[in-house]
């Protein structure tokens, strides 16, 4: 359940080449997610597509061969909903995105398990509303919102491989303070929407 703290051990195991492309990437969709929103949308439902597919094989017991081709199968599958089918593709990672973060800030809030869960389902299901009713504006929402995520685990793999105590300082401020990522987080889908919501606005021409 400790969902922060593993995905924080993990970034600080990675080499600082991964941390970097993370951080780039969650600069791309959190600045300029609505410019590139179809590939965007593509690299989203293919890591989706390879969690579920790997989650799947590993719960039907699968040897680990299998289990990477479970993962690559479904995330082969992502991108081709992603390129096909775009509203129902943006509706299940809108779906996903939300109802992480939903369960995410229930666990850092210290919630019980059942509460945790059922505010997980209402987040996944705003989300997926939120995509069918408000289709332009949640393209600029979700990918600001996956890029404050990938921005603050990109910051983590960065610091840890390049500067040790920066990085392990951090780690252990977001462990004991429990509001301290979620208020980062914030920060940087605020900041990531209001340049994209005004660069958006300034491409809309009208006139001869």
């Amino acid at each position: 359940m400790d969902l922060q703290g593993n995905l924080f051990r993990w970034a600080a195991a990675q080499p600082a080449l991964t941390g970097a492309v993370i951080f780039c990437l969650g600069l791309v969709y959190a600045f300029a997610g609505f410019r590139l929103f179809r590939f965007l949308l593509s690299v989203t439902c293919a890591g989706l597509g390879w969690l579920v597919g790997v989650v799947a094989a590993e719960m039907a017991h699968l040897t680990p061969e299998l289990v990477g081709v479970s993962g690559l199968l479904g995330a082969g599958l992502g991108v081709a909903i992603s390129i096909y089918r775009e509203k129902p593709a943006l509706f299940a990672t809108a779906m996903a995105t939300w109802g992480a973060l939903a369960w995410y800030l229930a666990l850092q809030l210290g919630l019980p398990r059942l509460t945790v869960f059922v505010l997980g389902g209402i987040g996944a299901g705003l989300g997926g509303l939120f995509s069918l009713l408000a289709y332009r504006g949640m393209r600029v929402v979700l990918s600001t919102l996956q890029g404050a995520v990938l921005l603050v685990v990109g910051w983590v793999s960065l610091s840890s491989s390049i500067a040790p105590s920066i990085g392990s300082t951090f780690r252990q401020w977001a462990g004991s303070q429990s509001l301290l990522v979620p208020v980062f987080l914030v920060m940087l889908f605020v900041t990531g929407y209001s340049f994209q919501a005004m660069r958006e606005r300034g491409d809309i021409k009208s006139g001869a």
